[in-house]
């Protein structure tokens, strides 16, 4: 979970079998930029964004989650660019 304004990255990683969301970003101010992660095989959603956050997606491969790829609750403003979604 990224929150409280945070604004680092996430990237390279293989992301799998969660139980809830492969990825949360939470929060108003929160930014940060999750790329080039594989995002697999969780319960949920492959990447959260809640709250007002926002932030960069870019160049992720989300697939076989059981909920949305990429899931933007009302009032959120992230970028989304390049990923692919099996």
């Amino acid at each position: 979970m990224i929150g409280d304004g945070a604004s680092g990255s996430i990237g390279g990683n293989d992301i799998y079998n969660n139980a809830m969301a492969g990825v949360v970003v939470t929060g108003a101010d929160t930014a940060p930029q999750i790329r080039s992660n594989r995002i697999r095989d969780g319960h949920s959603d492959g990447i959260s964004v809640r709250a007002g956050a926002g932030g960069l997606i870019i160049e992720n491969t989300i697939s076989r989650n059981k909920g949305e790829p990429i899931l933007c609750e009302s009032g959120t403003s992230p970028d989304i660019v390049g990923n692919i979604i099996q």
